[in-house]
């Protein structure tokens, strides 16, 4: 479950909206106080965008961590192509990207 505050809190010191995170992620301005006065959670593939876009982790958000900031990473130029690839889709793609991706690493992970 993901700590709402934490979300709040990284983003006023960040100087971030939530419009603006709201805005990225496609969904209504109130998206963050549905979430909180709903007791929802927030869906992984969106997670991912809101920790990318506040400079954490998901792990961070959702108190699995104490570590705020974001591993550095090396990345080969296929992954950071994918990467700009996948900011064009919507939070419903890229879910379906996931679960493609899921599929793969379990279907060929008993071939290495």
């Amino acid at each position: 479950m993901v700590n709402i505050d934490k979300i709040y809190d990284l983003a006023k010191e960040k100087g971030i909206k939530l419009s603006h995170i709201c805005e990225k992620l496609g969904v209504a301005r109130t998206y963050f106080a549905d979430i909180r006065n709903k007791g929802l959670d927030i869906p992984e593939s969106r997670l991912s965008v809101v920790a990318d876009i506040l400079s954490t982790t998901p792990a961070y958000l959702k108190d699995e961590t104490d570590e705020k900031n974001k591993p550095a990473e090396i990345l080969d130029e296929r992954v950071v192509k994918l990467n700009e690839l996948m900011k064009k889709l919507s939070p419903d793609d890229i879910d379906q990207v996931l679960d493609y991706v899921r599929f793969l690493t379990e279907k060929y992970k008993d071939k290495k």
